[in-house]
């Protein structure tokens, strides 16, 4: 595939997937609330894909071997995976949800979209600031969460990205979120 990479850094109910979605929707099934991705394994749940190398930790060169398969094929990928991003000097737009307001509604949502037990730590809206102010130190491409919920995402997003976006997919995603 010949379009540029898009990689998308963001925490859980950040809205990751819609913004790859807008970007590159090959492969998005959407539910009117939730994304998920029909062939791409996003770099956040490994362990629903039996990639056993990844669940005793990050396993770097493993998980180059999917980001370099996945930008071979594809024009985007959401990812939870900073860590390894930043690691590897990856170029990404992030979504920040650090706002009090931005981390709850994130929390939230990512609170219906997961079994996950509500006292982990991923639904700590701290943990969530306290994420994003990091993320902030390795990227100036930056969309705000309360932009993407206020029906801006579309133009901040054409800042970055020079191929077509699914704007239909926003407006459903808002109508279906908002």
């Amino acid at each position: 595939m010949n379009n540029p990479f898009t990689l998308i850094v963001y925490t859980g109910g950040a809205a990751g997937m819609l913004v790859s979605a807008l970007i590159d929707d090959t492969d998005i099934e959407f539910d009117k609330w939730h994304f998920e991705y029909r062939e791409r394994i996003p770099l956040r749940s490994h362990w629903k894909h039996g990639l056993a190398e990844w669940q005793s930790g990050l396993n770097f060169d493993v998980m180059d071997e999917y980001y370099d398969m996945v930008i071979a094929s594809r024009s985007s990928l959401a990812s939870h995976f900073s860590r390894y991003h930043i690691n590897r000097k990856h170029d990404f737009i992030m979504i920040d949800s650090s706002s009090p307001f931005a981390a709850e509604w994130c929390a939230n949502r990512f609170a219906k979209n997961t079994a996950m037990s509500k006292s982990d730590d991923v639904f700590d809206k701290n943990t969530k600031i306290r994420i994003n102010v990091e993320w902030k130190k390795h990227t100036d491409k930056i969309i705000v969460m309360e932009d993407i919920l206020d029906g801006k995402l579309i133009d901040i997003l054409k800042q970055w990205v020079h191929t077509p976006l699914n704007e239909e997919l926003y407006q459903a995603w808002l109508k279906a979120t908002v």
